[in-house]
């Protein structure tokens, strides 16, 4: 397998290869859990790159446990967040189950996380809806408990 350079801030000359992505809730609607996994499988199939799965109280799959059981229904496509809510996850377990999707897709997962947006559904909850003024989701991906990521060569969970 070829190893693509990515283009960086310092080497605008090159650019990134374009990638398609699919996306699903698994919701009633889409046809369920089962349809949600039918759908990454089809989308790899016909060449997609990536498939994401939003994160929300409603009448959807839960992101992480589908990408969890994709690692397994899928070889090559890439999964994705599109994005969790930081307030619903403590830190410490989101860097856990990330690091187990990881290490299962094989360095196929691309995380992504923001703050939160519906405040309704923070309120449906009953979790605190915050604000901070000057702290963004990616400020405060170091404070993920110092586990990172893993790479496709990781052999363990910490």
């Amino acid at each position: 397998m070829r190893e693509e350079k990515q283009a960086t801030m310092s080497d605008p000359g090159e650019l990134r290869k374009f990638r398609f992505g699919a996306g699903g809730e698994g919701n009633k609607d889409e046809g369920g859990a089962r349809k949600f996994v039918k759908l990454a499988q089809t989308a790899e199939e016909y060449g997609y790159d990536t498939i994401a799965v939003p994160d929300h109280l409603g009448n959807q799959v839960g992101p992480l446990a589908a990408l969890g059981a994709l690692t397994q229904a899928t070889d090559r496509i890439r999964l994705a967040t599109s994005v969790l809510a930081n307030g619903w996850r403590h830190p410490a377990l989101l860097a856990k189950e990330a690091t187990t999707i990881d290490v299962l897709s094989k360095g196929r997962l691309e995380l992504g996380i923001g703050a939160g947006w519906m405040k309704e559904e923070f309120d449906k909850a009953g979790i605190e809806f915050e604000i901070v003024p000057g702290v963004s989701a990616v400020s405060a991906v170091p404070a993920y408990a110092g586990v990172p990521l893993t790479d496709s060569k990781a052999r363990n969970i910490h």
